[in-house]
């Protein structure tokens, strides 16, 4: 599982098939045009937070990655 922001390193995960748990924290990138798999799974996961909007905060983005883990066989 890829943890990180929406960087050069989040599209090589991507490409490789690897599942991805994004927290972004700069609202630019949150354009419709750098997440062109959603940002809701199944392969790539914006953190978020209890309002729907995204966040750093640690126990949601560990919420997160156990969500994802939990698919990941």
């Amino acid at each position: 599982v890829f943890l990180g922001d929406c960087s050069a390193l989040h599209v090589l995960a991507v490409g490789l098939g690897k599942p991805c748990v994004i927290y972004e924290p700069m609202t630019a990138r949150l354009n419709e045009i750098f997440w062109p798999l959603g940002k809701d799974g199944p392969q790539v996961n914006l953190v978020r937070g209890n309002d729907g909007e995204m966040t750093t905060d640690s126990r949601h983005t560990a919420e997160t990655l156990e969500k994802v883990l939990g698919r990941v066989k």
